[in-house]
């Protein structure tokens, strides 16, 4: 979650026009990995 909101922090100050470009793809990228991150840790080995 720290990397999480560390990248939307990060891109609230971008610029307007970078809205759904930039900054979108990093915080959608931000959340995957938390997600992956995750989920490895969570789901037994056995059913990867």
């Amino acid at each position: 979650m720290k990397l999480t909101k560390e990248i939307y922090e990060a891109t609230k100050d971008f610029p307007q026009n970078e809205k759904y470009g930039l900054s979108s793809q990093l915080q959608r990228a931000a959340v995957r990995e938390e997600v992956m991150i995750t989920t490895r840790y969570v789901l037994p080995a056995t059913s990867r």
